[in-house]
């Protein structure tokens, strides 16, 4: 009779122990949900809160949540400036996406170590994280991100010189944007593939005009101050001193705009730092204007 009534309080001790252990694991899943949905470029938790998160998953989660809560670790570590330990923390996150077949999950922290190669200057191992980020991103019907992927592969290109390389991959995303009607896609490919045509040896000032007033004209884009720079140059080499004027004299106004304290207009620039705070890549040849 003692015998019995040992096993039956223990068996209650281990139901309630479960049922504690499942709440937990719920308040924690909120609490990953939280930080993963309030991820952006700029820090919103300090990073040693995130990283007891990820130690606690890490300890007890499945593949699939220590995958998400490394990858926010990682993120987190990229904005402190902190690359080796963000690409440490990324390769592990992405080791456990593997695992737990979350292909989604794989294509963005391929990114995000893309854009952690480039802040460090690794451009051959940007461009293969970019390209797995891409396939990934196509696997499961992301079709914008995956062309997004090829786009910053073609920066990459032209930033090392490889300029037939790069040309063709912006003739392809051009093609595939324009299909798909994704405005903003087409905008920036059309400026990527501006700079690379004031960057060759061969320059070829009337296709950069073309590319840039098509983003400005038919897209209804803000040319930023980089492209205002890119205008100076193709008009000066073009000939046309009275248009390259113009175009600097834009292109510094928008770069002082820049500078104001905040309150300031700063809309010609706002882009710009915006891709600084996304790490995306910023090869122009002009960026001394702004």
């Amino acid at each position: 009779m003692k015998t019995t009534n040992i096993t039956v309080i223990a068996a209650a001790l281990l139901l309630i122990l479960s049922s504690c252990d499942t709440d937990l694991f719920r308040q924690m899943d909120r609490a990953l949900d939280e930080v993963e949905n309030g991820m952006g470029y700029v820090n919103t938790l300090e990073t040693r809160d995130v990283r007891k998160m990820a130690d606690w998953f890490e300890r007890r989660g499945d593949d699939s949540r220590k995958g998400r809560a490394l990858y926010c670790l990682g993120r987190n570590q990229f904005n402190d400036g902190d690359f080796p330990a963000a690409i440490v923390t990324y390769t592990k996150a992405l080791e456990h996406s593997v695992k737990a077949a979350d292909t989604l999950r794989v294509a963005r922290i391929c990114q995000d170590m893309a854009r952690t190669c480039n802040a460090s200057g690794n451009s051959t191992d940007e461009m293969m994280y970019l390209a797995r980020a891409a396939e990934a991103y196509k696997v499961v019907g992301f079709q914008r991100e995956s062309q997004q992927a090829l786009l910053e592969i073609g920066q990459a290109e032209s930033g090392l010189g490889r300029y037939d390389a790069a040309e063709s991959i912006f003739k392809s995303v051009l093609f595939d944007a324009h299909e798909m009607r994704d405005t903003l896609l087409e905008a920036r490919c059309l400026e990527s593939y501006a700079a690379l045509a004031m960057s060759r040896d061969t320059l070829d000032p009337a296709l950069a005009i073309d590319l840039l007033g098509r983003a400005a004209c038919e897209l209804s884009f803000p040319l930023s101050c980089a492209d205002k720079g890119i205008l100076a140059y193709a008009y000066a080499v073009a000939g046309r001193p009275g248009e390259s004027r113009k175009w600097l004299s834009e292109a510094r106004s928008a770069a002082g705009a820049a500078a104001r304290p905040p309150g300031g207009n700063r809309r010609d620039c706002r882009r710009d730092r915006r891709r600084e705070l996304q790490g995306v890549p910023d090869r122009s040849p002009f960026r001394r204007l702004r």
